[in-house]
């Protein structure tokens, strides 16, 4: 198949939607196919005023001139229509209207990644893809339902998307993405502490990180190189399904002053692995040093501040050890800090719910096992180095001299 560098990703989609064999997967209107066309024929102009002269010997195609006529004549009729007195489109309708990519091809051996930009206001999405459009392969959509359909066709390495969007929040579509892309890293964007949403973030979206708005622009770009990096690896190295044995030897580590979540945990594991408690940090960290801890349940309510700390330095030095948080503080700040910094698998408000707890133990268990058999997925777990800034040199180096189970 001869791949034409001129044409555009937008044209190439808006083409493929036109032709879908079900009538629900076409465009709706022929206002839709128009808008669609017509940005999908400028993209395509741009596209190529940005192409380097090619080789002479490489044979190459030009856009066809008669598919520019027929975009400046739909830009005509679209413009006295406007010009007539009508009410405004559904902006709801007008999905491919919304939506600019660059060139999703990637070179064999290398190349840009690709990154899917999700946001309702499109200035936002303008803005995001004024800084990363030099540097990457870089989708937009202004709706979740859009979104699905790249990810669907392009696979993108990482997703940004807004949280408060009408029909589809973010969240919702990142757990999404997750089943369409796993190997893809997702990032939640919001100006607002939505504690609900961070926490759902975690525990449906598994994001890596949560970017706050108002961005810093280099804050955004290190984390979006961060994230390509690390979804360049899981896409280049397949991981093989994990096996988990009956019984497991790593075990689980319940941190709490009093033994209440002790007891639960012990019910809901049957003793399908070992559990053990501590009642306090420094216990924790003497279990850890003699035993294979898997994944850590820790009760917030006690000295918190340190078992922060000591969970920003397990991920830098162990980011294998799954933890999952229970709290009965509604403290948003708390959250993103875990996110960004500690890498939570799983957040819990008390009073706990039960099921809720054995699905997430379940579910670390699990990935444990899969990290265990394929180590070098805990890379998408590492946190940076900036994290670690506050964590006292005894918890520090208490951490570093834990032993590697892997």
């Amino acid at each position: 198949m001869y791949f034409n560098p001129k044409i555009s990703v937008q044209l190439d989609w808006v083409v493929l939607k036109a032709l879908a064999k079900k009538r629900e997967d076409r465009f709706q209107t022929g206002k839709e196919f128009s808008d669609a066309f017509i940005q999908g024929v400028e993209a395509s102009l741009r596209q190529e005023r940005r192409e380097p002269a090619a080789p002479t010997d490489v044979p190459t195609q030009r856009i066809d001139p008669k598919l520019v006529q027929a975009a400046r004549m739909l830009a005509g009729m679209q413009q006295a229509r406007t010009a007539a007195p009508a009410p405004p489109p559904a902006r709801a309708t007008a999905v491919a209207a919304s939506a600019t990519a660059e060139s999703p091809t990637e070179p064999r051996g290398g190349g840009k990644a690709r990154i899917l930009f999700v946001d309702d206001e499109e200035r936002i999405v303008n803005a995001l893809r004024s800084i990363f459009r030099s540097g990457y392969h870089v989708f937009t959509a202004t709706n979740g339902a859009e979104a699905l359909e790249f990810v669907r066709k392009f696979q993108p390495h990482v997703v940004v998307s807004d949280q408060r969007m009408p029909q589809m929040t973010g969240v919702d579509l990142l757990r999404r993405v997750k089943g369409l892309a796993p190997n893809s890293v997702r990032m939640l964007l919001t100006g607002y502490s939505d504690l609900a949403a961070i926490v759902g973030s975690i525990n449906e979206g598994e994001v890596f990180r949560f970017i706050s708005k108002p961005w810093d622009n280099q804050e955004i770009q290190r984390i979006v190189a961060e994230a390509a990096a690390i979804a360049f690896d899981l896409a280049a190295t397949a991981a093989s399904p994990p096996i988990v044995p009956e019984r497991m030897d790593a075990g689980i580590l319940v941190i709490e002053a009093g033994d209440e979540t002790l007891r639960e945990v012990t019910r809901l594991v049957g003793g399908a692995c070992p559990v053990y408690h501590a009642r306090g940090l420094d216990e924790g960290l003497n279990q850890l040093e003699t035993h294979e801890i898997a994944v850590i349940v820790a009760d917030m309510a006690s000295r918190g501040g340190e078992i922060v700390a000591a969970f920003k330095a397990l991920k830098q030095e162990r980011p294998e050890i799954l933890a999952i948080v229970l709290t009965g503080a509604s403290d948003s700040e708390l959250v993103i800090e875990l996110i960004n910094q500690a890498q939570i698998f799983r957040f819990i408000n008390k009073p706990v719910n039960p099921e809720l707890l054995r699905q997430h133990i379940q579910a670390a268990l699990i990935r444990y096992q899969s990290l265990k058999q394929n180590p070098h997925l805990t890379r998408q777990y590492q946190v940076p180095t900036a994290s670690l800034a506050g964590v006292s040199q005894g918890i520090l180096a208490r951490v570093k001299a834990l032993k590697s189970w892997f």
